[in-house]
């Protein structure tokens, strides 16, 4: 039994796999982000709304540490390390442009240079974005122009809990970790395109529906004219002064 085991045994051949091949990248998904990048001319139109120019002698301008983090992040980062193990592949350097990436504190130093008025202008630069697109997309097909006559905003809140010392975090309801402090940011979809709509970064301590009436007030001014609206929320949402503001701004539904 032995022998007939042995004759019909193979041994485990040793094979060697080492990366030789050059212009190859494990973030391949990310080229369609960059070309998609070009064609709504982010990096100009980025450049335009926040002019935060270093000088010709500096490496990287402010418009560099925007894409990078963008970038960054739809590949999953969530840190400014992992943003940085991103954009060093050299496929996506090559494709962007960049001739050199600096390290994560350089990023962070360049991404504090923006003030509250820079971070309202590059929000207007996204929905400036998102009326670009969806005009490209009613002009594509019928079925999304038929979604966007009507529109389902569901408006929510998560709590975001960290460690350490983090600027603006405070201890409040956290159902992961009691005593934890945390951040509760607000944030609106759009269930028909799974887009986020609008977002307001807020402390541990902040109530679900604290502020949500001008909240939802910003992410009217965003939608288009004629679109009819339908607020989805949870029961925590539910206050006087919102019902008071939503029916101010409804329109008589014709079935």
């Amino acid at each position: 039994m032995k022998n007939i085991a042995k004759k019909y045994s193979k041994r485990q051949p040793k094979i060697k796999a080492e990366m030789s091949g050059k212009g190859l990248t494990v973030h391949a998904g990310l080229l369609p982000v960059l070309n998609f990048m070009g064609k709504l001319m982010f990096r100009e139109r980025v450049h335009e709304a926040v002019h935060k120019d270093r000088g010709a002698n500096a490496r990287y301008q402010f418009v560099d540490a925007v894409q990078m983090v963008v970038i960054g992040l739809i590949a999953g980062a969530t840190s400014m390390v992992e943003v940085m193990k991103v954009c060093t592949d050299e496929v996506l350097k090559k494709m962007s442009g960049w001739k050199e990436v600096p390290v994560d504190t350089t990023i962070g130093r360049i991404m504090k240079l923006a003030s509250q008025g820079d971070i309202v202008e590059l929000t207007g630069v996204i929905h400036r974005f998102r009326g670009k697109i969806w005009k490209r997309a009613v002009r594509s097909g019928h079925k999304l122009r038929s979604a966007l006559c009507e529109v389902w905003i569901d408006v929510d809140s998560t709590v975001d809990g960290v460690y350490g010392k983090q600027e603006g975090a405070e201890v409040g309801y956290n159902p992961h970790k009691k005593g934890q402090k945390a951040y509760h940011p607000l944030m609106a979809f759009i269930a028909e395109t799974k887009e986020v709509l609008h977002s307001w970064f807020r402390c541990g301590s902040a109530y679900t529906s604290n502020g949500v009436v001008e909240f939802m007030k910003e992410c009217m001014a965003y939608m288009n004219k004629g679109v009819r609206v339908v607020f989805r929320g949870d029961s925590g949402f539910f206050t006087g002064e919102l019902l008071e503001y939503l029916e101010s701004i409804a329109k008589p539904h014709n079935k």
